[in-house]
């Protein structure tokens, strides 16, 4: 059983001290390839030094989260672009990119990140790369962006909006990425069975959403959460892992290419 972290943060600092032993555990329960998505510029570069060091688990993305877009100058924006263009054939999608509607972002913010995710959304479409995105807050607004953008290929990580407009999205070729935190989220619990099977990936986002919010989460855990997705789908394990592989060659065909050495 072959497994694919579609979406995590393993050049974070917080696994400086033990990414060899995190990457170890990793393998020996069954996960062949990370995806390491970058939220501004210094984090793209980060991601890039991390997968040169593990090249045959690593793979790299770029991109401007939604939460550092009203922060940063368009300077800054326009660098990110330059790297990503320069690294495109090494990387595994454009991301991690979205739009995030928490209270603490004001309209003029909001406006930004919808332009920032638009102008990475068109990158990825000319360089034939799929998008990560994140959506706090904001799933309708960007299902109905990705739709609007007609994005080739894109999954929504953790997905946290109504499960109508997952299957809007899903009825839109959009996959959605399941980390470990579904065992304690009723909204994602409610999102899988409504979901076609074809439609799941699995991720850790590690350092976070694991199955413990209070503990440190890690790419291993993706065996937690295919575990409760196999149950809230009602397939056997095995099968539904090896459709999650089939999916994730469809979404994310580098990253399955790194898995298979």
């Amino acid at each position: 059983m072959r497994l694919y972290d579609t979406h995590c943060h393993i050049q974070d600092p917080v696994f400086d001290q033990d990414r060899e032993a995190v990457i170890e555990r990793a393998r020996n329960a069954g996960v062949v390839a990370v995806l390491a998505v970058a939220e501004d510029l210094a984090d793209a570069h980060r991601v890039l030094e991390v997968a040169d060091r593990h090249p045959d688990f690593i793979v790299p993305a770029i991109g401007v989260h939604p939460d550092r877009a009203p922060l940063v100058d368009d300077q800054e924006v326009e660098a990110v672009e330059r790297l990503l263009r320069a690294e495109a054939h090494r990387l595994g999608a454009v991301g991690e990119i979205g739009l995030d509607h928490r209270p603490c972002w004001d309209d003029r913010a909001r406006a930004r990140q919808g332009d920032v995710f638009r102008r990475f959304l068109r990158l990825a479409t000319e360089l034939r790369l799929p998008v990560t995105v994140h959506s706090r807050g904001a799933g309708r607004h960007a299902v109905a962006t990705l739709l609007e953008e007609a994005v080739g290929r894109a999954c929504l990580h953790a997905f946290d909006g109504r499960a109508v407009f997952g299957e809007q999205g899903a009825r839109g070729g959009i996959a959605f990425s399941i980390p470990p935190s579904v065992v304690r989220s009723r909204v994602k619990q409610k999102l899988v069975p409504r979901l076609p099977l074809t439609s799941l990936l699995l991720e850790s986002d590690s350092p976070v959403l694991g199955p413990d919010a209070e503990v440190r989460n890690e790419p291993a855990n993706l065996l937690v959460g295919l575990s409760k997705v196999t149950e809230l789908s009602g397939m056997g394990e095995e099968a539904l892992a090896l459709q999650i592989e089939e999916s994730t060659a469809r979404v994310f065909p580098r990253l399955t290419e790194v898995g298979h050495g």
